[in-house]
């Protein structure tokens, strides 16, 4: 019992065979309790805006990659001296600083973003409080399996990032091989 004399426990749960209506009872509660949550809100409205903000960071992040390696690539290829070569460098670094500015909007969207994960993970936490879930095996489908693959190959193929594998890693794996 709380202070306030609500009993906070969760219903105990009959067993089908035993109690029937019970059981179609439970369902029904069940059933609500689904409701509830809003889930078909929560997919279309959080998670299709998330997918959205995604895209839209990966697309603004890219532009922001090429500007900062054109400028890099004019730079060094410069056969410029002088006043000509200060005003080439003063030009491409106002546009980079035009390019970074995307940083705020960014910052906004994986905001949203983080709030939406937040949203679903409470959502779940409630549900499995209300079912009293319990973690059982977990067996991946083929999404996840081609997910998992794609990862492996990023972490083979991409720059070294703080967790990434090391080269020492890399050799490791090329000797299992063969």
């Amino acid at each position: 019992m709380t202070p306030g004399g609500v009993d906070q426990r969760q219903p105990e749960r009959p067993e089908p065979a035993r109690d029937p209506g019970g059981a179609a009872a439970y369902i029904a509660e069940l059933r609500a309790a689904i409701n509830g949550l809003g889930l078909l809100d929560l997919a279309e409205r959080n998670l299709g805006a998330a997918h959205l903000d995604i895209d839209d960071v990966l697309g603004q992040t890219r532009k922001v990659a090429d500007v900062m390696l054109e400028t890099a690539e004019c730079l060094l290829g410069s056969t410029a001296t002088g006043q000509a070569y200060k005003a080439l460098v003063e030009d491409r670094m106002i546009g980079l600083m035009e390019a970074s500015g995307f940083q705020d909007l960014t910052g906004q969207r994986l905001n949203r973003i983080v709030h939406s994960l937040h949203a679903i993970e409470e959502r779940l936490r409630l549900f499995a409080a209300h079912v009293e879930a319990q973690d059982g095996e977990i067996r991946l489908g083929t999404h996840e399996l081609l997910r998992k693959s794609r990862e492996m190959d990023q972490l083979l193929a991409g720059p070294g990032a703080p967790g990434a594998m090391t080269q020492d890693g890399i050799d490791a794996l090329m000797s299992l091989a063969g």
